[in-house]
């Protein structure tokens, strides 16, 4: 079943949701497709299991970063830049494919809530740590960034990339606009 979940995730990313049969997964797979039917009931099916694995993923990545970060700034940072990457990852209509599968819609939807609840707590923090203003709205930065996040497409990442960074810039301190530029000088030698 995990090699159904890698394969169909490889797939959907690489080619779109819309454009991978079940009949494409089966024969990649190496199964037949009463095999694939019998593990999942519907297209549907195997996009939510695959969607739950992406978000547990993607949960576990932002838990590591936030181990790892030394600075809330640090921590909103590297997670943003995760997510960019992921979502550079996927092909171009991926989440408008998606959007046709309401539950898996609703799963994503919800990991972009949680997403956002982290930013948030991570503003927060931030300001107690000198490198965020006070007085932002951080309810709205996190969806700024999500939006921003979520219309990547692979021809404008580095216009996009930009667009995120300066929306981290414009609600920083100038110690956080400091730390800013050296946490993207230190990406770069990563």
């Amino acid at each position: 079943m995990e090699k159904i979940i890698r394969i169909a995730k490889l797939l959907y990313n690489q080619y779109g949701i819309h454009k991978i049969s079940m009949g494409r997964i089966a024969k990649e797979s190496d199964i037949s497709e009463d095999v694939l039917y019998s593990k999942f009931n519907n297209k549907e099916h195997l996009i939510v299991t695959c969607m739950k694995k992406e978000a547990a993923s993607l949960r576990s990545s932002v838990e590591y970063i936030q181990e790892q970060s030394k600075s809330a700034l640090e921590a909103v940072f590297f997670t943003c830049i995760n997510q960019f990457y992921y979502n550079c990852s996927l092909y171009p209509s991926f989440f408008q494919d998606l959007s046709s599968f309401t539950e898996a819609d609703n799963l994503w939807r919800n990991y972009q809530t949680e997403f956002r609840k982290t930013c948030t707590g991570y503003f927060m923090k931030g300001i107690t740590e000198g490198d965020f203003l006070p007085d932002q709205n951080y309810e709205l930065t996190p969806i700024v960034l999500t939006e921003q996040l979520s219309t990547i497409n692979m021809q404008k990442t580095v216009h996009q990339k930009t667009k995120i960074l300066a929306t981290m810039h414009n609600v920083c301190t100038r110690k956080g606009k400091t730390h800013l530029i050296q946490l993207i000088e230190k990406k770069k030698t990563i």
